[in-house]
């Protein structure tokens, strides 16, 4: 849902936040949310080009995923795509292995890290190809920002509510996620302490 659906939702239930308003809880609530790269054998790794609006100019931005059994278990928000984001996105996750479609930085990284990395195509590469058609939508909603940090804490906000999803979406068999939103928000309740770094 865009800022204005939410909105639009929230007048209809009886609340009347300005759009901005509603921005600053999203932003809030994501900066408040915590994540942890987590440890795995085996991870793909991708990046997907976004040109989103910080401010009033449009800068390119990179956002790196590292996925393994389609959980999202690093990223890494960068204006650059080289070797440092590489480093940054692999490192933490301590993979014996590393599959990606050919970016010559992942390929520098593990070499550097001294891990096995091999080369595939797209196709095989999917774990990690189809996050990046998941955050298209995503990011399709917010084109904007006041600030670059923003776009950090919504894209961990993204991470986390994905990983959550996931696990769920097993865990009930579901074939879509409209299956899982009681067990979610179920979730959400129980685990708020641990989700949430709130001061």
């Amino acid at each position: 849902m865009s800022i204005r659906q939410i909105r639009n939702v929230l007048i209809s239930q009886g609340y009347s936040p300005s759009v901005s308003t509603i921005y600053q809880w999203i932003i809030n609530l994501s900066k408040a949310i915590v994540f942890s790269p987590i440890l795995s054998d085996i991870i793909n790794v991708d990046e997907k080009f976004e040109k989103i609006k910080i401010g009033d100019e449009r800068r390119n931005l990179y956002i790196f995923f590292a996925v393994s059994k389609y959980r999202i278990v690093n990223f890494v928000v960068s204006t650059n795509r080289d070797t440092f984001e590489a480093l940054q996105l692999i490192f933490p996750c301590k993979p014996k292995l590393v599959y990606s479609d050919g970016l010559p930085s992942y390929a520098v990284a593990c070499e550097k890290l001294n891990i096995k990395h091999k080369i595939i195509d797209s196709k095989k590469n999917q774990p990690a190809e189809s996050r990046n058609s998941l955050l298209a939508m995503f990011t399709q909603v917010r084109r904007g920002f006041k600030k670059l940090s923003n776009v950090f804490y919504y894209i961990k906000a993204f991470v986390v509510m994905h990983n959550i999803k996931r696990e769920l979406r097993i865990k009930h068999q579901a074939k879509n996620w409209t299956k899982i939103q009681k067990p979610l928000l179920n979730y959400l309740f129980e685990h708020h302490q641990e989700l949430f770094a709130l001061q």
